[in-house]
């Protein structure tokens, strides 16, 4: 969550403070650059990190402030900030700050958001509260943080945690609930392209219904997923079977069945070799000839196999 970087000081003593965050979020680009005095009192909702961004609530909106190797706050905090404005990434926000911890109170009730509210902004650095089923929970590469997809209806959520995922919970496939800040991707035309949501950690998370036994998970065939039948099944998992006719290290593998072939990207990369089964024909692709499997997966996907069928 880059938000903006040191800048020279310059304190308008002689203007009245900024005493809200909406009075600071609501300033123009170009108004935030002036380096106005605010003043006002929020409650912690998020930190980014030791030197990272600190994200304060008050009764009108959110706004933010960078810490400086900041390590006694936490959300709940209370605390009155002292500073200048600055334009941020995508909203202004709040920069040379000083703070005094006043005590420690309840986060505000988090808003409930669709995809779309999120996305356009109207709740940026707010706490929000989604509704969705699990896709998938990875590790950033670093495994200090967890990346989680969200299916809301039709739309894909990225939800970050700033903790590694938890040993043997299994939440694909589960309705959760979610209460965390609203922000998101921007570009460098200040516009919002990415809606992501930030959790402090996993107490942002409850399970409103696990997912269902991996025997209970409804078997489709390829012909169907072709369909789009299978969005029918309400954004939940579905079991496929096939002979899986190419794989590659990174995890993506292409797999038949009887009437059609499909593509599978894995989570984790797959053991290579795979004990592929023998029996691919050039139907799969026209113009490739039995003799030739991978020239035709170099014709269809640009690339080589690792393992490919004789």
């Amino acid at each position: 969550m880059a938000l903006s970087g040191p800048t020279l000081p310059s304190v308008h003593a002689a203007e009245a403070p900024l005493t809200t965050a909406a009075a600071v979020r609501s300033l123009r680009e170009e108004e935030a650059a002036k380096k106005l005095p605010v003043e006002l009192r929020g409650t912690v909702v998020f930190i980014e990190g030791p030197n990272g961004a600190i994200v304060i609530q008050d009764s009108t909106a959110g706004t933010y402030f960078r810490g400086q190797n900041e390590t006694s706050l936490q959300p709940g905090d209370e605390v009155q900030v002292k500073g200048v404005t600055t334009p941020g990434t995508y909203l202004p926000g709040i920069e040379q700050a000083s703070y005094v911890k006043l005590g420690h109170r309840e986060l505000p009730a988090a808003l409930p958001a669709t995809y779309a509210d999120i996305l356009s902004g109207r709740y940026f650095f707010q706490r929000i509260a989604v509704e969705g089923i699990v896709h998938a929970v990875v590790p950033t590469s670093d495994e200090s943080r967890s990346i989680l997809t969200l299916a809301l209806g039709q739309d894909l959520l990225e939800v970050r945690i700033c903790a590694p995922p938890q040993e043997g919970q299994q939440l694909t496939d589960s309705r959760v609930r979610i209460e965390g800040l609203a922000a998101g991707g921007v570009n460098q035309r200040r516009q919002l392209v990415q809606a992501i949501a930030w959790v402090h950690d996993w107490s942002g998370l409850q399970v409103i219904k696990p997912a269902p036994p991996e025997n209970e998970v409804p078997l489709i065939s390829g012909s169907k997923l072709l369909a789009f039948d299978a969005l029918g099944q309400d954004r939940h998992r579905v079991r496929m079977a096939g002979t899986v006719i190419a794989a590659f290290p990174d995890g993506e593998i292409f797999v038949r069945d009887d009437a059609t072939a499909w593509r599978m990207q894995m989570l984790k990369p797959l053991p290579l070799p795979l004990p592929l089964a023998r029996g691919w024909r050039s139907s799969a692709s026209p113009g490739c000839s039995a003799s030739a499997p991978l020239w035709c997966m170099r014709r269809c996907c640009g690339r080589s196999p690792a393992r490919c069928l004789p």
